[in-house]
């Protein structure tokens, strides 16, 4: 009986605590949404991307989008909510930028997220593709050939800012057979991007 009763006033302490949260939440006018908001660095992510349209070129290269948007899908799983995303939403975070080249047939997409860490140019994750590496028709590999798969080479580098996070993704059907070509293509546009990267920006 007493086990019960302690149950029930530990459930009640439990709800009015967060009926006060709540209520003082509303009466402040803050939400969960203001919190995120200031998670992320939006002075930095729009510093870098001003600088990017302004400054930036590849040589070789055309970057097509300019002012213009594109669609970003999300899994659920990763941004839980549409309220997750704060007042600024997805698509205010997020800037995407599409670089052509038609002598080399690359193609390299630059996007760049707010982002809440302050540290410069933290490496993340890279990774490559290529139809010799993973879907070869001889070797340790070849049970897994097949003429389905994609022959165009992928790579990818992601690192984290002051207040961005980067990712940059490279794409090419490697037309003149050179070893390791969209990887060091894309490699090559990173370190172009470098000094601007580099440079800290802050609120």
């Amino acid at each position: 009986m007493r086990k019960t009763i302690l149950t029930l006033t530990i459930a009640v302490v439990f709800l009015i605590s967060l009926v006060i949260y709540y209520s003082k939440s509303d009466a402040d006018g803050s939400s969960n949404n203001d919190s995120i908001d200031e998670e992320f660095d939006f002075s930095s992510f729009n510093k870098i991307n001003e600088k990017i349209t302004d400054e930036f070129t590849f040589p070789g290269y055309e970057e097509i989008l300019g002012e213009k948007g594109d669609i970003v899908v999300v899994p659920v799983s990763i941004t839980g909510k549409d309220e997750s995303l704060g007042k600024q939403g997805l698509y205010q975070r997020n800037k995407k930028y599409v670089y052509k080249n038609p002598e080399k047939g690359v193609v390299i997409i630059l996007s760049i997220s707010a982002a809440a860490s302050k540290s410069n140019n933290t490496w993340e994750h890279s990774i490559y593709y290529t139809e010799d590496l993973f879907n070869p028709q001889s070797g340790d590999l070849s049970k897994t050939y097949h003429d389905n798969y994609p022959s165009s080479e992928v790579a990818q580098y992601s690192f984290l800012g002051n207040g961005y996070a980067i990712s940059v993704l490279g794409i090419s059907n490697n037309l003149t057979n050179q070893e390791v070509f969209t990887l060091s293509e894309t490699a090559k546009f990173v370190d172009a991007l470098s000094p601007i990267t580099d440079t800290p920006y802050s609120k």
